[in-house]
């Protein structure tokens, strides 16, 4: 895989990520296996939603508004 594959790679499947996060869906088995790429079509595909799950509300933060810096 060259720099820009892989470039491509990591564009698609954070895209997808976006994209069901955005529908409150968590995936929770993000691996290369279940991020499918077809290279004669340049198409990629997020596969194995079985252990995904939905939330239903904003999950509480435990990081402050603001993180410190030195």
């Amino acid at each position: 895989m060259s720099v820009l594959d892989i470039r491509n790679y990591m564009r698609a499947l954070f895209q997808a990520l976006q994209h069901i996060h955005r529908a409150k869906i968590i995936h929770r088995d993000i691996k290369p296996s279940n991020f499918l790429h077809n290279p004669s079509e340049g198409s990629y595909m997020l596969v194995d939603f079985g252990l995904a799950i939905t939330v239903r509300k904003q999950a509480p933060s435990f990081l402050p508004s603001f993180l410190p810096t030195r």
